[in-house]
C-alpha cells in the first residue's frame, strides 16, 4: 500500500513538471546573418517624418491576432560576396537561398531577413525608407532596418494576401491583393487596402467588380486605376468606384490591363491589348497613353502579338517621367522588355527579360534577362541598362537574385 502511495505521487508530480515546462515563456528567435554580412541598422538611413491619417477607414474585415512566431529554419550556407556597386545604392534583392539583401549608400550589401522566399514585386519600402512590408505564407509581415523582429500584419488562414504596395501619399495605408482562397484562379481575388494605424482592411475592388490588373496608385493619395473584365476604373478615396472617363478615346475593340501613373500624375498608362483574330491568329497590341489634363490618347511601341493577347505585361515609368519600362509577352519571345521615351522618340530591346526597376536617378534600369532555352531563376543574368549609356552591363549579384526594390537613399555626410 505505501509503495502504491508512492508511485502515484511521483505519477503526479511528473505531470506537474510536464505542464511547468509547456507553460513557459519562449524567447524570441533572433535572426542571424550568413556569415561575411554585416546587418543593416536603421541609422545608416535618412527617416522621413510620417504623415498621419485622419480619415476612417471602413471596416469590412476585422483584425485578427497575429499567430505565434515560427522557429527559425536552419541556416544555409553563406553565399560569396557580391561587388561593391555604389551606383545600386538602396537596392533591395533577395537571394537564392531567400534571404534579403538592402544595398547600402556605398553600395555593400547589408543582411535584412532571412530566408523570406519572396516572389517577385513582394515587398515595398514605407515612405520613411525604415519600414518594410512583404508578403509571405500569404500574409502580410512588417519589418524595420535595424530590426532583428518581424510583425505578422494580417492572420487569415483562408485568404492569400500578396503584393503589397505601400502608397506614399498616404504613409499610413498599403494596398494588396486579397484572394479568399476557395476562389483562387485566374482574375479572381480583390484590391484591399490595410491601416497600419487600426490594422484594418477595406475591400477597394470586389466582390462585385473583378479586377483584371494590378492596382495603380496616384501621387496625390486620391485615386487607385485598375481594370475590370469590360472596362477601365478609378476607386477614389472615401467616394467609391467609377468608370475611367477617357475611355471613350478609345473605340478600338480589346482591353486594357496593367495601369501605371506617371509621377507627376497626369497621365495614366495602360498596356492595350487587341482583339484576338483568328484568321492570323494574331492581335494588335500597344501601350496607351492619356492625358489626363489635355483629355488626349498617345500610342507606344504598337506590336502584333502572335496566339491572340498576353499572359502578362507590365509598365513601369522612371521617376523624372521621361521614360517607361515595358514588359510584352508573345511579340518576338516569350517575353520581352523595352525602355521606351514617353514622347515615343527613341526606345530600346533589351531582350528577354522581365522584373525592370528603374533607379532613384531615372538613369539606370535594372532588370532580369533569362537565358536562351532556360526558364530557370539560377541561370538569369542582372543587367544594368543606362539612358545613353550604350550596351546593357552585367551586374555582379549571386547567382539566382532576385530584385525586389530600389529606393533613393540619403546623400553620405
Amino acid at each position: 500500500m505505501h509503495r502504491r502511495t508512492y508511485l502515484i505521487a511521483l505519477l503526479f508530480l511528473c505531470f506537474w513538471l510536464v505542464g511547468c515546462a509547456t507553460g513557459a515563456t519562449t524567447a524570441e528567435p533572433t535572426v542571424e546573418p550568413p556569415i561575411g554580412y554585416p546587418i543593416a541598422t536603421a541609422t545608416m538611413f535618412a527617416p522621413a517624418e510620417p504623415t498621419p491619417i485622419n480619415e476612417t477607414i471602413v471596416t469590412l474585415i476585422p483584425a485578427q491576432e497575429p499567430s505565434p512566431t515560427e522557429e527559425p529554419s536552419p541556416m544555409p550556407e553563406p553565399v560569396p560576396s557580391p561587388a561593391v556597386l555604389p551606383e545600386l545604392a538602396g537596392l533591395l534583392y533577395q537571394s537564392a537561398e531567400g534571404h534579403l539583401y538592402l544595398m547600402n549608400k556605398m553600395g555593400e550589401p547589408l543582411f535584412l531577413l532571412d530566408r523570406v522566399a519572396l516572389s517577385a514585386n513582394e515587398a515595398s519600402f514605407a515612405p520613411d525608407k525604415i519600414h518594410l512590408v512583404y508578403s509571405a505564407h500569404d500574409d502580410l509581415w512588417l519589418t524595420e532596418l535595424g530590426s532583428e523582429e518581424v510583425q505578422q500584419l494580417t492572420n487569415t488562414p483562408d485568404v492569400q494576401e500578396a503584393s503589397p504596395q505601400w502608397w506614399h501619399a498616404r504613409p499610413g495605408v498599403i494596398v494588396f491583393h486579397y484572394v479568399p482562397l476557395e476562389e483562387m484562379g485566374p482574375w479572381n481575388g480583390y484590391i484591399a487596402a490595410y491601416d497600419t494605424a487600426t490594422g484594418e482592411t477595406q475591400i477597394i475592388a470586389g466582390p462585385d467588380e473583378r479586377p483584371h490588373s494590378g492596382a495603380a496608385l496616384s501621387p496625390d493619395g486620391e485615386t487607385v486605376a485598375y481594370a475590370v473584365e469590360d472596362g477601365l476604373r478609378l476607386w477614389r478615396w472615401g467616394q467609391g468606384s467609377e468608370a475611367f472617363p477617357l475611355a471613350s478615346l478609345v473605340e478600338l475593340p480589346g482591353a486594357f490591363r496593367e495601369p501605371a501613373w506617371s509621377p507627376d500624375g497626369t497621365k495614366l498608362a495602360w498596356k492595350f491589348y487587341g482583339e484576338y483574330d483568328p484568321a492570323t491568329a494574331s492581335a494588335e497590341d500597344a501601350v496607351a497613353i492619356f492625358d489626363l489634363e489635355q483629355e488626349t490618347v498617345q500610342w507606344l511601341h504598337p506590336y502584333t502579338s502572335a496566339g491572340g493577347g498576353e499572359a502578362f505585361g507590365s509598365i513601369q515609368w522612371s521617376p523624372d517621367g521621361q521614360w517607361l519600362s515595358v514588359v510584352n509577352s508573345g511579340e518576338s519571345e516569350r517575353v520581352s522588355l523595352w525602355a521606351i521615351r514617353a514622347d515615343g522618340s527613341e526606345e530600346h530591346a533589351l531582350g528577354r527579360a522581365e522584373s525592370a526597376l528603374w533607379g532613384p536617378d531615372s538613369r539606370h534600369l535594372l532588370y532580369m534577362e533569362w537565358p536562351e532555352g532556360s526558364d530557370s531563376f539560377m541561370d538569369a543574368l542582372i543587367k544594368q541598362f543606362e539612358v545613353g549609356g550604350g550596351e546593357p552591363q552585367i551586374v555582379e549579384l549571386p547567382a539566382g537574385s532576385w530584385v525586389q526594390a530600389w529606393m533613393e537613399l540619403a546623400p553620405l555626410p
